[in-house]
């Protein structure tokens, strides 16, 4: 079908757009999973720390921390390599964290 001047109507496309675990914002209580590499490293972080908290390192799984974090697993692996390093970073940001809030020691 085309018309007068020989082009195809346009046609509304009926395919969601984006991923499909995109999230509406105006439903309350969900938000849009993490984008970026500084959110999504920042999001691996606090749910490996939270996991890793509860229920012990042993205990978790890479597959749990991405689930809980939003995001695909493979990703902790591009970020971190693997659950010994997602582990490191954890406990470095934790280290910074305290060393951040902590006075300076005097000087003797």
């Amino acid at each position: 079908m085309t018309t007068k001047e020989g082009r195809r109507p346009a046609v509304a496309r009926t395919t969601p757009r984006g991923p499909a675990r995109r999230v509406v914002r105006d439903q309350p209580g969900r938000t849009l999973p993490a984008r970026g590499r500084t959110e999504v490293r920042n999001a691996l972080l606090d749910a490996a720390a939270a996991l890793f908290a509860a229920r012990g390192v042993a205990a978790v799984s890479v597959r749990d921390v991405a689930a809980h974090a939003g995001v695909n697993h493979g990703l902790v692996h591009r970020h971190f390599g693997s659950k010994h390093a997602l582990f490191t970073a954890v406990l470095d940001r934790g280290a910074r964290e305290i060393a951040s809030t902590t006075p300076a020691w005097p000087r003797a």
